[in-house]
């Protein structure tokens, strides 16, 4: 059995073909889910049936990051920020003239887990928008460069690969008691 399927996004909205036959969006690493796959996580895909994200877990991580993106995009753009695309891979979007990364966290609680975060690349502040599922609550969060190097500390580091020279990082972390060093996205300006 071979699972694809076509991501339709709308108004912060996920949404999929219902008859799967005809999907054609590869929502996996392999673009193939296995039916044995669903049958040992049926229990966990019925805990999303419900949610604004239902297939979220299906989907591989590059359509996360770029559902990320868009989320973040559209929430900026609506509370007033000038969003335009990015000068280089070393980033994701330019808001208000500065260089930002985006991550997202979508869970269905309220711990978020912001991974592959790197010193080197080429920004000035990160967005991290966590959303719980379950509840619909959005926490927007963003943290300044010269802040995530000067508490990098309270970041694990990860296995990053040779081309990044390990320089990857990622944080557990539950809003809304996020960390001091994060500020919250009104102050931004």
């Amino acid at each position: 059995m071979q699972l694809d399927c076509e991501l339709f996004i709308e108004n912060y909205n996920i949404t999929f073909l219902e008859d799967w036959n005809k999907c054609s969006w590869p929502i996996t690493i392999n673009n193939v889910i296995s039916e044995e796959w669903i049958i040992k996580n049926t229990e966990y895909l019925e805990k999303w049936k419900h949610t604004r994200f239902p297939y979220y877990p299906l989907l591989k991580t590059t359509v996360k990051g770029k559902l990320g993106e868009i989320l973040v995009t559209e929430y900026m753009r609506n509370n007033g920020f000038k969003v335009s695309g990015r000068k280089n891979t070393g980033h994701d979007r330019i808001i208000d003239d500065i260089k930002t990364e985006i991550k997202i966290s979508i869970r269905l609680k309220t711990e978020f887990i912001c991974n592959h975060i790197s010193l080197d690349k080429d920004w000035e502040r990160l967005i991290f928008l966590g959303i719980n599922a379950e509840t619909d609550e959005y926490f927007p969060y963003f943290i300044t460069k010269d802040n995530f190097r000067n508490n990098i500390g309270q970041f694990n580091h990860q296995q990053g690969g040779i081309t990044v020279k390990n320089d990857d990082y990622m944080l557990l972390t539950k809003p809304p008691n996020v960390l001091s060093f994060f500020q919250k996205i009104n102050e931004w300006k």
